[in-house]
């Protein structure tokens, strides 16, 4: 009786696929036709990792793959500069999420993300471009959610975006005060509040002032 067929495993093809293995890779591996992964991706409608694939090609790909230096052994024993985790953090970047965020997610410092960027002329594209994108998701839901009146949380989020922070950060507060009055709120204890008012008094009866020389506040406002 001939043995039963040993089930595909679609679904670890499909990520195998999307993660930028090969077409021949997974053929080999799963014993499935070239034209039947691709048959089944398209009409699925499987996506690939265009980011993966850009950093599989980067420099840093290749210092991996073929160490030269003691610093590209260091990186390859350490692991942490492959081309998943690159992947993952730009993802996460296009979500909007900070390059320390991501960074922190796949076990990376911040630091040590910022150096791989600069180093890695590939990551830095990829980081930007994903930076570009949810800059321009966020002006996407500010001018949709500013027409139904509620655009806070995105204006939030765009002021502070390394992308757009600073054509959309808002003005100094001494710039802005400079238009206009300061206000200036003083906590005093019970003590020192009961010194200010008696001097105000004192103050008020050497110079028999008409008007009362206490501003509103501190007439009306006491801090225990």
């Amino acid at each position: 009786m001939p043995a039963r067929a040993k089930p595909v495993d679609w679904e670890a093809i499909r990520s195998a696929f999307e993660r930028g293995e090969s077409l021949a890779a997974l053929s080999r591996r799963h014993a499935v036709s070239r034209q039947g992964i691709t048959k089944r991706a398209r009409r699925e409608g499987w996506q690939r990792d265009e980011a993966l694939q850009a950093m599989q090609l980067s420099a840093s790909a290749a210092r991996i793959a073929n160490p030269r230096t003691a610093a590209d052994f260091r990186l390859r024993s350490q692991g942490r500069r492959s081309p998943e985790n690159a992947a993952a953090m730009v993802r996460m970047i296009r979500e909007g999420a900070t390059v320390r965020v991501a960074a922190a997610a796949v076990g990376i410092s911040a630091r040590a993300a910022q150096a791989w960027i600069e180093d890695d002329a590939t990551l830095a594209g990829l980081v930007e471009r994903a930076q570009a994108e949810a800059a321009l998701r966020r002006i996407e839901q500010i001018e949709a959610a500013s027409a139904r009146g509620d655009w806070a949380a995105a204006r939030f989020l765009i002021e502070r975006s390394p992308m757009t922070r600073d054509d959309f950060r808002p003005e100094p507060r001494q710039q802005q005060a400079a238009a206009g009055s300061i206000q200036v709120h003083v906590h005093l204890n019970a003590e020192a509040h009961a010194v200010l008012m008696q001097r105000l008094r004192d103050a008020e009866a050497a110079y028999g002032a008409g008007d009362s020389l206490m501003p509103p506040a501190i007439k009306d406002t006491r801090q225990d």
